[in-house]
């Protein structure tokens, strides 16, 4: 987890694979890569601590069926340029936040039993840090009013008695999600789209860095309070 040992745009050059991708697609993987970077950059004065968050992930872009919007398995984030290109500047910079602080609490390996809804309860609480970290949340974004600042277990059993969870959908993906994803001969396929393997050491680890950061950020404007005692928790 240690910061700048490699550049997210040199590091995904470094590890593309030549294939036969019309230019087309590549074109656009290489636009949106660069305003995923630029996002990072605009966090180095706005919200310094999602920007040494962002350090720690690979960006790289796809056009994969199985991701469909974006994830991560906590060493990269993976993003469907397609979708990307959908996006304003407001909600691709919220997306790309929303992953950062999936990795952040460790949010990244669901029990099998209710993995649905533990994603959910993620992004309430996650999509709730958010607004107090001034994002703008798009219309999509999970969030449930009667729980805003309430912790993802919490939510999680309150979720359990729901009357109309179909009515609720994540607009990231879980790599789990993305690995078990249906797929046909007339998907779309990227060789770049590697996800790494999820285990409990990874998440500690990024529990472990993010309340490395969080001391770093205590009492600054950049860590609101309320923000800061709750990752006195992790």
């Amino acid at each position: 987890m240690s910061k700048g040992v490699v550049t997210p745009l040199a590091s995904y050059i470094a590890r593309k694979k030549v294939n036969t991708e019309d230019k087309h697609l590549q074109a656009l993987k290489d636009e949106q890569l660069a305003l995923w970077v630029a996002d990072r950059a605009h966090w180095r004065d706005s919200c310094p601590m999602n920007a040494d968050l962002a350090d720690s992930l690979t960006l790289v872009p796809v056009t994969d069926d199985r991701v469909a919007t974006a994830t991560t398995d906590g060493r990269c984030i993976y993003f469907d340029a397609r979708f990307s290109a959908t996006l304003n500047a407001e909600h691709r910079r919220y997306l790309q936040a929303h992953l950062l602080w999936h990795c952040a609490f460790g949010y990244l390996l669901p029990n099998t039993q209710g993995h649905a809804l533990w994603h959910l309860a993620w992004d309430h609480e996650i999509n709730s840090l958010l607004l107090q970290q001034g994002y703008a949340l798009p219309t999509s974004a999970v969030l449930f009013f009667a729980k805003v600042t309430r912790p993802a277990r919490e939510v999680y059993d309150w979720l359990l008695t729901h009357p109309a969870l179909e009515q609720e959908l994540p607009t990231d993906r879980l790599w789990q999600e993305c690995h078990t994803s249906l797929s046909s001969r007339s998907s779309c396929h990227d060789l770049d789209f590697e996800l790494g393997t999820v285990n409990r050491q990874l998440t500690e680890s990024w529990r472990s860095h993010t309340r490395m950061l969080a001391n770093d950020y205590r009492c600054t404007q950049h860590l609101p309070a309320p923000i800061a005692e709750r990752l006195r928790g992790l």
